[in-house]
């Protein structure tokens, strides 16, 4: 399924009738507390105990980057959403389908996949997080986002990867 097109909708709390559409395939810490009604602590929990599968630390350094699969949070309210059984199901779900055959993925196309900001992109980079392919030539401008193996992805996705 390509992250670009899996659009999955989160409810609202019942008093609003409301729905919200998630176009990103994942989320921070801050909007799962938000759509799961948790505190940071509760979500946790949630985590450690297995309820709220796929929800990884991309923080470099010191430094927490908690980001959560989205049909993981909707299984939490919905044990029928079927889920990944694997981190290279959530690399498929998440990272566009050609990647696959490319073995590599950009540097904007992994930004909307974890839903971090490019200079967080330059930050797993460096840190040797994920790895740079051959290929890649870095720069500014249209064409300027690095190109990425898609394994290192899969090994920072597993590596990270919150239980």
């Amino acid at each position: 399924m390509s992250a670009l097109v899996t659009l999955l909708q989160a409810e609202l709390p019942e008093a609003t009738g409301e729905q919200v559409m998630v176009r990103r395939p994942m989320v921070d810490l801050g909007a799962a507390m938000a759509m799961l009604d948790l505190t940071e602590q509760q979500l946790k929990r949630e985590i450690e105990r297995g309820r709220v599968k796929w929800a990884f630390n991309l923080g470099v350094g010191q430094r927490n980057h908690v980001q959560i699969l989205v049909r993981a949070l909707a299984h939490y309210g919905d044990r029928t959403i079927i889920l990944p059984a694997t981190v290279e199901g959530v690399a498929a779900m998440v990272l566009p389908p050609e990647s696959a055959t490319s073995g590599t993925v950009r540097g904007t196309e992994l930004q909307f996949a974890l839903n971090i900001r490019s200079q967080h992109v330059a930050k797993l980079i460096e840190a040797g997080l994920v790895d740079e392919a051959s290929e890649s030539q870095a720069g500014r401008g249209r064409f300027g986002s690095p190109i990425i193996t898609r394994a290192s992805v899969a090994r920072l996705l597993a590596r990270r990867r919150m239980k």
